[in-house]
């Protein structure tokens, strides 16, 4: 037998070497399970390498798998729109369409939870307002990349839902454009999580009072129950949805408490008649705004709400102290607000009739309009929003609780001056029940 080489000592082994394996030499199994772990821009770089490689990458379902992994949420909310809603460039197609789609910054139509709070001059806690919603620039551009994609079990794909991921990618973030409040701006809000996003209720817009025939009403109403108030500082502003609970009920006139603000801010307790259909004065008073529909909220919208800073329901012993706080306005005082609302009504119809006045003469007599431009007319048309926006409002958008604001003395005073009680920071809400769990379905 032939002696054996000697071996160098220090030596390093080494394997001998074995044949090439091409990648489409593997198993169908194997290959799609290594597709699988590709992003959009590798899966369709593999589709142009080979006739081979292409019949299997360009199946949507991987990108289905991927939007799935990287935008659970927002694929979720667009699933649950009716298809007449849904946006253009999603209903009916396909996901790979969808995901170039949203990569090129298509826009969708969604509320945010507590919009803008790096905003130091708002506070817009416990509020969900409508926005234009887009994928940001760098995570359009991470929607693409081949970041941590999902494993699809057993190797193969089938059905034609989205596969359930394994390992969720890194979370991927959106840009809000806002309605403008009036004659502001509108505001731009970068970095929005994908968590702050949710449907508008159905039936509902930013313009128009909510009138769902079935939760609009007063009626039914329970002490300490958590519901959704529209609410707007002035007649122009779009309205938002803001998380209060029910202090007390009397027909349709409600004490309702927003307990994000501190007991001493003049925002901790309002009074909120509810007319469905119907916008309505808020306190009695124009400078704290307008208050619109009533949504009651269900088991699992209560606990998102939790989930975005919303306080725990009262304990059922803070229930008959809620009450006993209660001071009604008379009859007479919501008299007075609805004649000053039908007063403010009157005024904007007068303004729109003298514009469409002066559109009508300038159609025969453009000179003569332009004469007539000059006069009463346009200040009128302009005269009853100018106003109101310019009235001092207590915090408004119920915004930065005025405590903030003002001084523990003047604070008092505006409290007093708004005709309601008078309670100092001193005495705290009473807190809820250690054990106290979230209401369910009213």
């Amino acid at each position: 037998m032939e002696a054996s080489p000697a071996v160098e000592v220090g030596a390093r082994w080494r394997a001998p070497p074995c044949p090439s394996l091409a990648l489409t030499q593997l198993p169908r199994d194997a290959l799609v399970e290594v597709l699988s772990r590709l992003g959009a821009r590798s899966l369709a770089a593999a589709a142009c390498a080979s006739r081979h490689l292409g019949g299997l990458a360009a199946d949507d379902r991987f990108y289905a798998a991927l939007l799935a992994a990287r935008l659970p949420r927002l694929v979720a909310l667009l699933a649950a729109v009716p298809p007449p809603a849904q946006p253009e460039w999603w209903a009916g197609r396909s996901w790979r369409q969808r995901m170039r789609a949203l990569a090129a910054g298509a826009p969708f139509q969604l509320q945010v939870y507590n919009r803008e709070p790096e905003n130091e001059a708002e506070d817009f806690m416990l509020s969900a307002y409508d926005a234009t919603v887009s994928l940001s620039p760098a995570s359009a551009a991470a929607l693409l990349a081949d970041a941590p994609p999902p494993s699809l079990r057993g190797g193969t794909i089938s059905g034609g839902h989205p596969a359930t991921p394994t390992a969720s990618a890194g979370e991927l973030s959106f840009t809000a454009r806002y309605l403008p409040m009036g004659a502001m701006p509108a505001v731009e809000e970068a970095a929005v999580a994908a968590g702050r996003l949710r449907l508008p209720p159905p039936g509902s817009a930013p313009f128009a009072v909510y009138a769902d025939s079935g939760s609009a009403s007063a009626a039914g109403l329970c002490v300490g129950e958590e519901v959704e108030v529209q609410w707007k500082g002035r007649r122009a502003h779009p309205w938002g949805f803001w998380f209060a609970t029910v202090q007390s009920v009397r027909g349709n006139r409600l004490a309702l408490m927003f307990r994000q603000y501190p007991r001493s801010s003049v925002w901790h307790r309002v009074r909120a008649p509810i007319k469905p259909g119907q916008e309505a004065v808020l306190n009695g008073d124009c400078s704290f705004g307008y208050v619109g529909g009533l949504r009651r909220l269900s088991g699992s919208e209560r606990q998102e709400w939790r989930r975005h800073g919303a306080p725990c329901p009262p304990a059922p012993a803070a229930l008959a102290v809620l009450a006993a706080e209660d001071e009604w306005w008379s009859d007479d005082e919501e008299l007075d607000v609805d004649l000053e609302l039908a007063e403010l009504e009157e005024q904007e119809a007068d303004a729109a009739a003298a514009q469409q006045a002066l559109a009508a003469a300038a159609a025969v007599d453009p000179a003569a309009a332009a004469v007539a431009g000059t006069g009463a007319a346009p200040v009128a048309a302009a005269a009853a929003p100018a106003a109101e926006e310019a009235m001092h409002a207590p915090a408004g958008p119920p915004g930065q609780p005025i405590a903030l604001q003002l001084g523990p003395a003047a604070a008092a005073a505006a409290v007093a001056a708004a005709g309601l009680p008078v309670e100092l920071a001193a005495a705290p809400e009473a807190p809820p029940a250690p054990a106290a769990a979230p209401q369910g379905d009213q």
